[in-house]
């Protein structure tokens, strides 16, 4: 008996345990919110970048592991990004889906508007609470998966994908925007330089 009862937690203990898990969901929840508007952010910077070139500098480069030029990657981006948010919401596809016969690379103008709706879907989706530990069903319900893993993938691919386009961007001679985070906070009021004491 006496073993059993170092095994109990006072009430106290869970309560404050629960408060505690709650406050740092929250916590989490902020800071996967500014991931995404840093994610949103860095794909609308070299969305920007992008519209000065010509036609010829967009189709000129190739994305060395998949052979796409700047359009056609940028087109992928985006249409992923629309996957993963409107599998997680359950909205189905907010955006088409690219790479098809008649989905063409998309022209910038598409592109555009298409990666701001989806900035819009990111926000009231993490506003959502959703749980990390949810099965979601991809590939036509081929592949099951957590929530929280499409979260984390569709970070990891947006800045894959922009990655690629940078290096494309370099190679015919442009020097592409900083898309870093640090960017970011400055260019929006989350962080500034200081002088040293």
């Amino acid at each position: 008996m006496a073993r059993n009862r170092h095994l109990s937690r006072p009430a106290c203990a869970t309560t404050s345990r629960a408060r505690l898990a709650g406050l740092m969901l929250r916590r989490v929840d902020g800071a996967l919110e500014e991931a995404f508007r840093a994610h949103s952010w860095a794909t609308r910077r070299l969305l920007e970048f992008c519209q000065e070139l010509t036609p010829e500098q967009l189709a000129a480069g190739r994305n060395d592991a998949t052979g796409w030029s700047v359009l056609e990657t940028f087109s992928h981006l985006v249409s992923a990004d629309g996957y993963y948010v409107g599998s997680l919401d359950g909205s189905g596809r907010p955006v088409p889906k690219w790479n098809e016969p008649d989905e063409p690379a998309w022209g910038m103008d598409a592109l555009v508007e298409r990666s701001a709706t989806l900035a819009g879907l990111w926000e009231t989706y993490l506003e959502s609470g959703d749980v990390a530990e949810r099965l979601v069903m991809l590939d036509e319900g081929t592949f099951e998966c957590r929530a929280g893993v499409i979260v984390a993938h569709a970070l990891h691919h947006g800045d894959l994908h922009r990655e690629q386009i940078c290096s494309i961007l370099r190679r015919i001679g442009l020097e592409p925007p900083d898309l870093q985070p640090w960017e970011y906070a400055v260019d929006k009021g989350r962080a500034r330089f200081v002088s040293s004491a």
